[in-house]
């Protein structure tokens, strides 16, 4: 028994995930399906589950904006987990605008003395972020994040656009292919702005940001200023949980409404 079960454990440690051409797929978020704990796969598709210590019988989920939801028992990963394009169906503007007004949506809050820290040492996976109302149908423009320090060696981390219900139980993305933002190493206070062109119909929608590669010494750490604002954090079972204290993280979110005056 000890044999097998060391066996399996070398057997699962390491994979890679491809597409069906055999191209490897970066950042792909992993984990053990009923529970939150979770890895990404790094820029080539390569992952390990050590960390995850899954059991073989374990079911171990892959998922990734541009392509199907897969999940598989840990015991059946092989060296290769293949994983299929997803057909992504994004509403449709129908309508004309005059000269759009931008305005902010989701604004990044009051700064206040705390800080929050992110290590090269923290399990990736959770998103950060924040619900909006929109009360007509709205294009989103920008994407803003404020970083009061940077001392990891590269960090990069996606933006996350999805249409949500009320009850916040499912999530559609808004967009078709992932949107990532290299934070750079600098002692000082950086903001980084992503332009979007993302049509958001009226409604709940859920913008957030997921880290997908932070690299360092282990004393590294990417310092955000907590600010007033609520925040959350949305699983990969999309179930979502308020972040302590109510402290929230320093982005902006702009855009327009659309006027209708054709269809």
């Amino acid at each position: 028994c000890m044999y097998s079960f060391i066996s399996y454990s070398q057997k699962i440690l390491k994979s890679t995930i491809k597409d069906e051409k055999g191209t490897p797929i970066e950042y792909v978020n992993i984990g053990i399906v009923g529970t939150h704990k979770g890895t990404i796969s790094d820029a080539h598709g390569n992952f390990s589950l050590e960390k995850l210590q899954p059991k073989p019988t374990d079911s171990i989920y892959f998922s990734h904006i541009s392509y199907k939801y897969k999940s598989l028992l840990a015991k059946d990963i092989k060296d290769k987990v293949v994983l299929q394009e997803a057909n992504i169906v994004l509403p449709e503007t129908t309508v004309k605008i005059k000269a759009p007004k931008i305005r902010i949506l989701k604004g990044k809050g009051v700064p206040t003395i705390a800080t929050i820290g992110v290590t090269p040492q923290d399990e990736l996976g959770e998103e950060i972020g924040d619900f909006i109302n929109l009360k007509k149908d709205t294009q989103l423009t920008e994407f803003e994040i404020n970083i009061l320090k940077n001392t990891c060696e590269k960090a990069i981390l996606r933006v996350i656009i999805c249409q949500t219900n009320k009850e916040h139980s499912h999530f559609t993305s808004l967009i078709e292919k992932p949107i990532y933002i290299e934070i750079y190493p600098s002692e000082k206070k950086q903001t980084f702005t992503e332009k979007l062109s993302v049509f958001a119909p009226k409604g709940d929608i859920w913008v957030g940001y997921q880290f997908v590669e932070v690299r360092g010494k282990d004393d590294a750490r990417i310092y955000f200023n907590a600010t007033t604002d609520k925040c959350y954090i949305r699983f990969a079972d999309n179930q979502v949980r308020e972040v302590n204290l109510g402290a929230g993280m320093p982005f902006t979110v702009k855009g327009y409404d659309y006027e209708v005056i054709s269809k």
